[in-house]
């Protein structure tokens, strides 16, 4: 995880207008964050004694720091981070996914005759194939498994055909780079699956926006509820 790039080192649920947190106890949120992304220790509710073991801290300093506000601030900032690594763990095994398609872009196309000398009655899953993905190569190997996951009962042609138009008609064009070679796709039975994963641009904004907006319902929640219990 430390290699992981987040492109944030907090949320603004550190900083809510209500009640700003302290440039201190701000400051052991963002090293709780930093040391997260290495050890991935600290769970939601940490005591003050395990932040001061894992940080290297003085416990009475800790223990001075880590207030009802604070601990609430890592609780939102733990839950954006969580979202983030797991967005990124989907990033990293798409990027897997390109250089494995990159590999097998660089074996040689079946031509349509051998293709039909192999598939036989099963020839229209290769036409779907170049009707749908025609940036994608079919080799002679893919045939082969074609007719092996056939014959094995494992999936029909028609199956096949229904999965590879469902990923052409699911993946944005400018996309098409990153989706499975036609060897992995088979390999994978992800004629029944989901199609590939594709991580936005703005995924991360998104995701801090609503993180955000629940830090700041709890917040208020919570002090509408100390409020009444005084009262």
């Amino acid at each position: 995880m430390s290699k992981v790039m987040l492109g944030y080192t907090y949320t603004k649920a550190l900083l809510l207008p209500l009640d700003k947190l302290m440039i201190a106890p701000r400051g052991l949120v963002r090293d709780m964050m930093d040391y997260y992304l290495i050890g991935h220790v600290f769970c939601e509710n940490p005591t003050a004694e395990e932040i001061a073991f894992y940080l290297c801290e003085d416990l009475e300093y800790i223990q001075e720091l880590w207030d009802e506000r604070t601990r609430f601030a890592w609780i939102h900032a733990k839950r954006y981070m969580d979202t983030l690594i797991d967005e990124r763990k989907s990033y990293n095994d798409e990027k897997v996914g390109a250089g494995i398609a990159s590999g097998e872009a660089r074996k040689d196309s079946v031509t349509v005759q051998e293709a039909e000398s192999i598939l036989g009655p099963n020839i229209a899953v290769y036409n779907s194939f170049i009707e749908n993905w025609p940036h994608k190569k079919v080799t002679s190997t893919d045939c082969e498994k074609i007719n092996s996951l056939i014959s094995n009962g494992k999936v029909t042609s028609t199956q096949l055909i229904n999965g590879i138009i469902n990923i052409s008609e699911q993946t944005p064009t400018d996309k098409r780079d990153y989706m499975k070679s036609v060897s992995s796709w088979l390999a994978g039975g992800c004629w029944v699956g989901k199609p590939s994963k594709i991580v936005k641009n703005d995924i991360q904004p998104a995701h801090l926006n609503r993180v955000n907006n629940e830090a700041k319902e709890a917040y208020l929640k919570n002090k509408i509820n100390n409020n009444n219990k005084e009262s």
